[in-house]
């Protein structure tokens, strides 16, 4: 019997195979686009992402760029949200059952140090939503 964890790298590794994304090492996708619903980010996405220091799209070192690895939480985040970004966002307001409309939102929001004293640097949410009011959610 395997562990969840396994289970799902294993179910994502096979979807990649019959998908025929190409892996550059286990669990990463060779390019971006491959891991990306709509194949690139908007531009206003890939600026947020440029803008942070999560290595969300840089290679850095040896280690591929974050989000191309299939267990990607900023993926997911982009692959659900990006295609909201431009568009009438009051089906999602009430998908997500929210009190208020989503008048925007922003992807890799570093949040402040002193507010989340975490290390050894502050944390970037995938997506931070921004509902009319001044209501926040972090994802």
């Amino acid at each position: 019997m395997t562990d969840s964890l396994s289970h799902v790298e294993c179910a994502q590794a096979q979807w990649a195979s019959q998908a025929g994304k190409s892996l550059e090492r286990p669990g990463y996708v060779k390019d971006l686009a491959d891991n990306l619903l709509l194949r690139k980010l908007n531009p206003e996405t890939e600026a947020e992402f440029v803008e942070a220091d999560g290595s969300e799209l840089l290679d850095s070192g040896r280690r591929p760029a974050k989000m191309r690895a299939l267990l990607s939480s900023s993926a997911l985040a982009v692959n659900f949200f990006d295609s909201w970004r431009h568009i009438p966002k009051e089906p999602l307001t009430n998908a997500l059952n929210l009190p208020k409309s989503i008048i925007s939102l922003r992807f890799e929001h570093k949040c402040d140090k002193k507010k989340y004293p975490v290390g050894p640097g502050s944390p970037n949410l995938d997506l931070l939503l921004t509902l009319a009011g001044g209501q926040r959610i972090g994802i």
